[in-house]
């Protein structure tokens, strides 16, 4: 499983693909982006297979650090906000998988404007 930006063509984007088990091949990515992202992306695997993407997307109000759950079969969940700010300023987030929770942190220049925040 990997995850990456590509600013090709002029048409930035993320994608992630999945390598079946036990194979040194991946299946076809599939984009996981919004249609403006910036990159600034990672990747974690949970226990069940799952993969969890994050980003950074400029949205006309700022830049947003965004969020999605797409399983082995590359079907996508909605994307979620994990916070906001400029591009620059949310810095290169991280992510990683205890079990099937993400742990998600990001640099927030400024004043912070949701500094604590859980999902499930």
């Amino acid at each position: 499983m990997g995850a990456w930006f590509t600013p090709g063509n002029d048409e930035p984007r993320v994608k992630v693909a999945f390598s079946p088990p036990s194979r040194a091949e991946f299946r076809p990515p599939v984009v996981v982006d919004e249609g403006n992202p910036v990159g600034h992306d990672a990747v974690t695997l949970f226990s069940s297979g799952d993969a969890a993407v994050i980003w950074v997307e400029r949205k006309s109000e700022g830049a947003k650090l965004l969020a999605r759950r797409v399983n082995v079969s590359s079907r996508m969940g909605p994307s979620i906000q994990v916070a906001s700010g400029s591009a620059s300023g949310l810095g290169f987030p991280r992510i990683a998988a205890a079990g099937n929770v993400a742990l998600i942190t990001w640099t927030q220049s400024g004043p912070a404007t949701n500094p604590r925040r859980t999902a499930g």
